[in-house]
């Protein structure tokens, strides 16, 4: 859902997220899914891996949306 392509340079996150809802048959949870796995294998600290996770579940109580991790 996203490239290091610099073609691709200046594409959002989100809208990503959002055309890929509006195309598949996808779930709210299988979206953070996917979030979560993008934070578990990028090239990133633990501390800074654990603070995306810790704000990803945080959205998620917010929203009412189940995190399995």
């Amino acid at each position: 859902m996203n490239s290091d392509d610099p073609a691709y340079f200046g594409g959002y996150v989100a809208d990503n997220f959002a055309a890929l809802a509006g195309e598949i048959d996808v779930t709210v949870e299988e979206l953070v899914t996917i979030a979560r796995n993008s934070f578990e294998v990028a090239w990133l600290t633990g501390r800074a891996r654990d603070g995306f996770l810790a704000e990803l579940d945080a959205y998620c109580a917010a929203h009412s949306v189940t995190v399995a991790s």
